[in-house]
């Protein structure tokens, strides 16, 4: 058989049943190859391989590409970050886009409950908190390939130091409005608590490189405003290892009247089944708070470890709310026209899925 190349992309191929069309193209009446052919549709070039060692090449694969086949070029995009965070109810300033190729770009957002985005002219707007990936795409033309190019958004609530009931922190994106207080850290150590992205949690441990560190970490709450209240009830829900020495002495919670002292609350804990390093999630549900009604306080939940024990603690779902918790579960869906809102009291879309307030009633929106 002998061998062609296309006069329009450029691809060699061997003809079949004396055809000489290109498979690709179909187009007929191409140039068979030959030593003077070669010579002219392709440069000669070589190449120098260089060892510091012995080696031995098995085999070397030349592939020909003529001229007229490599004019495209690479569409070029590239976000000027990789990864970005953006604040609800803040502005937002979008990593920047950057192309070569002269075809439109479009633009889209892999989560549209997190983040809407123009697909023409890229502008964002934040809708929830959580994350989503922004991709800017370009088609082929004659002149570039298509292109792609991303980031990741997280976006976050904004952080409060004042809150009021209800108020719900799930740690579904970060630590949200807590903060860390950090009392001791022993020599290996740079944290205790930190955000679980992967799991949605928040996590204390102190068991670093095979070693027990002695430590004191607190997980604290912002303010929180029960002057105006008749009732409030606090639920979490909380997972432990079998690591802990005594785990009520270690894993605790408290509460501040703000300008006043801890005071240690007595909680109920999971049990961990034999032959399991871990608990199943215990929901610890209406803790009644009705000693600090009409005060200002804050929730903490404190970690302890020893240079002989270190178990690792896990809370999520932590909820300060006027109803207990059989009073939430016995709310009703309702599908009437009016502005919802979450638990923590920000106005969210009709999309939002759980627990919403509505004309001031609790529903629950499917």
């Amino acid at each position: 058989m002998k061998e062609f190349i296309c006069k329009k992309c450029g691809k060699i191929f061997k003809n079949y049943k004396k055809r000489q069309h290109c498979f690709e193209c179909r187009l007929t009446k191409n140039i068979p190859l030959d030593e003077n052919t070669r010579e002219k549709y392709f440069k000669k070039k070589s190449v120098k391989y260089t060892a510091k060692k012995t080696v031995t090449i098995y085999t070397i694969t030349v592939k020909y590409q003529s001229e007229a086949a490599a004019t495209k070029k690479p569409a070029g995009l590239a976000f000027s970050e990789t990864k970005a965070t953006a604040v609800l109810g803040e502005k937002f300033t979008a990593p920047t886009l950057t192309k070569a190729t002269n075809a439109a770009v479009k633009y889209t957002s892999t989560n549209t409950k997190v983040a809407t985005i123009d697909e023409a002219t890229g502008e964002i707007t934040l809708v929830a908190a959580g994350n989503t990936t922004i991709k800017a795409e370009t088609e082929e033309n004659a002149d570039y390939y298509a292109g792609v190019a991303s980031y990741s958004l997280a976006v976050t609530e904004p952080v409060k130091d004042l809150v009021t009931l209800p108020y719900v922190e799930e740690f579904a994106t970060g630590i949200g409005s807590f903060v860390i207080n950090d009392v001791k850290l022993g020599e290996g150590l740079t944290n205790v608590w930190r955000h679980d992205a992967s799991y949605k949690y928040m996590k204390a441990s102190a068991f670093v490189n095979k070693k027990n560190i002695p430590s004191e970490s607190w997980l604290v709450s912002p303010t929180i405003n029960l002057k105006n209240e008749t009732e409030a009830y606090l639920n979490f829900s909380h997972c432990i290892s079998k690591f802990f020495g005594t785990v009520s002495e270690e894993a605790t919670l408290w509460i501040q009247v703000v300008g006043g002292e801890w005071e240690q609350i007595e909680i109920k804990y999971p049990t961990i089944e034999t032959n399991k390093n871990f608990s199943s999630w215990l929901d610890v549900q209406d803790i009644d708070l009705k000693k600090y009604i009409g005060k200002e306080i804050k929730v903490g939940f404190k970690y302890v470890s020893t240079d002989k024990n270190a178990g690792t603690w896990e809370i999520k779902d932590v909820k300060v709310v006027k109803a207990t918790a059989a009073g939430v579960n016995a709310i009703t869906l309702d599908k009437t026209n009016a502005p919802l809102y979450n638990l923590a009291g920000q106005r969210v879309s009709n999309n939002y899925k759980g627990v919403v307030v509505k004309n001031g009633k609790k529903y629950f929106n499917k």
